[in-house]
């Protein structure tokens, strides 16, 4: 997909890969000469007889290159093996996706009644302290 913005005289494209189920594991998005944004995905696929799930995501990262400089943004999300149910999610920032900024871990009570949720955002919440939520 591309366009040329008439009034900037921008060029601007963007190109996707998919995997084998229609997932898209790359998009990258150039504007012009400003900015290179390419965002990668992968993806948990379980086709199987007792279990059909298709794009349950895993980590995502987002690669900006301005004038040279480059940043990322990653996300990875961790399930349990056996119900897929999501226990965390953790956030990371800097040139190479290392410095961690958030932190999520959900945990569940074992009669399905409800959710714990514990947080630890490092960018928002300076004092450390983690944020503890029950759902009923």
């Amino acid at each position: 997909m591309s366009e040329t913005d008439k009034l900037t005289n921008v060029y601007t494209y963007a190109y996707y890969d998919y995997d084998a189920y229609g997932n898209p594991t790359q998009v990258n998005h150039n504007i012009g000469s400003a900015l290179n944004t390419v965002t990668n995905q992968t993806y948990h696929n379980s086709v199987s007889s007792s279990r059909y799930l298709i794009g349950q995501p895993l980590i995502k990262t987002v690669t900006s290159t301005r004038g040279g400089a480059s940043w990322q943004d990653k996300e990875e999300i961790t399930y349990d093996a056996t119900t897929r149910l999501p226990l965390g999610r953790s956030t990371y920032t800097g040139t190479t996706a290392v410095n961690k900024t958030g932190e999520t871990k959900w945990t569940y009570e074992t009669n399905g009644s409800g959710i714990v949720a514990s947080e630890k955002n490092g960018a928002l919440q300076r004092d450390g302290v983690f944020r503890k939520y029950l759902y009923l």
